[in-house]
C-alpha cells in the first residue's frame, strides 16, 4: 500500500482481490461469443476523465471529494461490439456486483486512478466502478469482470451490499 493511503483501509483488500492485482486481465463478456481479455497496457490508448470534472456537485452528493479518474463504461463496452440485445450490464468484482442498464454506461467510470496515482488494492484497485447514479457502497471494488446481458441480470450481490450498509449504520 502506498503511504500516501496507509491506515486508510477499513475492511482490508480480500485475497482475490490481491490475486487479481498482481495479475489485472479485465474480462469483458458479451452475449453470444463476443468476449475480451485487458490487460492495463490494452486500456493505456482509451482516453481517461476525471469523476470531479465530468460530473457536477450534486451529481457527486454522496461521494467524497476525491478526484477518481479512469475510462468511461460506455468506451470499455464498445470494445466487445455489443448487439442490440445487450440491455444490461454487471459489472463484478469477485463476488460482489452492480446492475445497470446498458443506456446508462456513459455516466460510470472504470476508475483506475485516485488523486493522479493507480489506485490501490486496499482503496479498490487496480480498477474500481465509479458511478454516481450509485450509493457510494455499490461502487464495485476491484472490478474483474464486466458482463452484457439482453434481460435484467439478478442483483443479490446489491442486496447483500445495502444490507451491510444498513447494519453498519446502525452501529453508529
Amino acid at each position: 500500500m502506498s503511504e500516501r493511503y496507509a491506515g486508510r483501509s477499513v475492511h482490508g483488500a480480500p485475497q482475490h482481490a490481491r490475486r487479481f492485482a498482481e495479475h489485472p486481465l479485465l474480462q469483458i463478456d458479451a452475449s453470444g461469443e463476443r468476449s475480451l481479455g485487458l490487460l492495463p497496457g490494452d486500456l493505456s490508448h482509451i482516453e481517461r476523465v476525471s469523476f470531479l470534472h465530468l460530473f457536477s456537485e450534486e451529481a457527486r452528493q454522496g461521494w467524497q471529494p476525491k478526484d477518481w479518474s479512469g475510462i468511461p463504461l460506455s468506451r470499455l463496452i464498445a470494445l466487445v461490439n455489443p448487439g442490440p440485445e445487450d440491455r444490461w450490464m454487471q459489472v463484478l468484482g469477485g463476488p460482489l456486483a452492480s446492475v445497470l442498464p446498458i443506456e446508462d454506461a456513459g455516466n460510470p467510470i472504470l476508475a483506475d486512478c485516485l488523486d493522479g496515482e493507480p489506485i490501490p488494492v486496499e482503496l479498490g484497485g487496480p480498477y474500481r466502478l465509479v458511478c454516481p447514479i450509485l450509493s457510494y457502497n455499490l461502487s464495485v471494488k476491484w472490478v474483474d469482470r464486466i458482463l452484457l446481458f439482453e434481460d435484467e441480470p439478478d442483483r443479490s450481490a446489491e442486496r447483500v451490499a445495502v444490507a451491510r450498509q444498513r447494519a453498519r449504520d446502525a452501529r453508529q
